[in-house]
């Protein structure tokens, strides 16, 4: 199956002002997340930007950008314009401030999509750590039996009744998605 993944990268954020240029050991955070997805078996990687700025840096460190305009409602939007009918299967959402993504999540995202047929969207998710639980900046996750998603939620969910331990049954939200391409359009515009 043809893959490609795709960094939509904004200097809008509303919470930390050009949070994909910060410089992170040295590098900008936008060039750790590129390169984490680099080492992944993805066939194609891209940045999705409406910023000269974000262009220009990422071509800098190698990276191939598109441009997409300033009206995009969410990554999603943005990666949909990028593609703009470009002929993959699967389509891979990196968001841009993911530094410590790797290609084993990627590939794990990957291989998990492919095994179901049934799944037009998939993501990950990982044990929720107890000094997480009440942040409102880590999502979390409640899942069936079978891994599907139920409810996302910046609050604590599920609710301990006598209080969150390590022992307790909590996921956290990766940030990544990959979609069956057939899915993606009209994902956007739910």
């Amino acid at each position: 199956m043809k893959s490609v993944a795709v960094i939509p990268a904004r200097l809008g954020s509303s919470r930390l002002k050009n949070k994909v240029l910060l410089d992170i050991c040295g590098k900008p955070m936008l060039e750790w997340v590129w390169r984490g997805v680099c080492e992944s078996s993805v066939d194609t990687v891209l940045i999705a930007t409406d910023s000269e700025e974000v262009r220009n840096t990422a071509r800098a460190f190698g990276a191939s950008v598109r441009m997409t305009s300033a009206d995009c409602a969410s990554g999603t939007d943005r990666i949909i314009e990028a593609l703009d009918g470009a002929d993959y299967d699967i389509v891979v959402n990196v968001q841009g401030d993911e530094p410590l993504i790797s290609g084993a999540d990627i590939d794990q995202l990957l291989h998990g999509i492919q095994q179901r047929p049934d799944a037009d969207v998939a993501t990950l998710v990982a044990s929720c750590p107890a000094r997480e639980f009440n942040n409102p900046n880590a999502v979390k996750v409640v899942v069936t039996s079978d891994n599907k998603a139920l409810y996302f939620s910046r609050s604590p969910i599920p609710y301990f009744r006598d209080g969150y331990t390590e022992d307790s049954d909590c996921l956290k939200h990766i940030g990544i998605y990959a979609y069956k391409s057939s899915a993606l359009e009209p994902f956007g515009t739910l």
